[in-house]
């Protein structure tokens, strides 16, 4: 038997496009305005949105409002519009570590902490550049010993 999809508007983009609790987001049936004068208007009727899968990570999909096209992860959406915003320093994971999974109730929102990258930076001793590391940094790009994305590996900013 297939699961009942709960649907709620998109924060942001309501009376224009809806989430469901299982990832899925439709557009609602509408009127717009034809041109940027807005002097006649027309039928538009709902649909399901396509999302944007690319290798490693995490899904899109892209949600336009006057004339403006905005990109956001599948999860973010979801999270915000059946449970809270996300607080500045969290981040949503995903139970399974299944990133294609969008459903409700494989989302938590836990804090931001990229271990990985603070583990390489204490490895290597890094941390903050110091000004002879940025002129030096400069001095290989600038002679054409290593490329921007060498230089950003070797210091890990990416």
């Amino acid at each position: 038997m297939k699961p009942v999809e709960n649907w709620r508007p998109v924060k942001g983009y309501e009376g224009i496009y809806e989430i469901s609790d299982l990832g899925n987001a439709r557009s609602l049936d509408r009127y717009t305005q034809l041109g940027k004068l807005g002097k006649s208007r027309r039928f538009v009727k709902g649909q399901n949105l396509r999302q944007t899968v690319i290798a490693d990570r995490p899904t899109k999909i892209s949600f336009n409002k006057d004339y403006r096209a905005k990109n956001f992860n599948v999860c973010n959406v979801v999270y915000e519009a059946f449970c809270k915003p996300i607080p500045c320093g969290y981040k949503i994971f995903h139970k399974d570590n299944n990133i294609r999974n969008n459903a409700l109730s494989n989302l938590e929102l836990r804090e931001f902490v990229d271990d990985e990258l603070q583990a390489k930076r204490k490895k290597n001793n890094i941390g903050r550049l110091s000004d002879k590391d940025i002129r030096d940094i400069r001095a290989m790009y600038d002679n054409g010993e290593k490329t921007i994305a060498e230089i950003s590996k070797m210091v890990f900013i990416y």
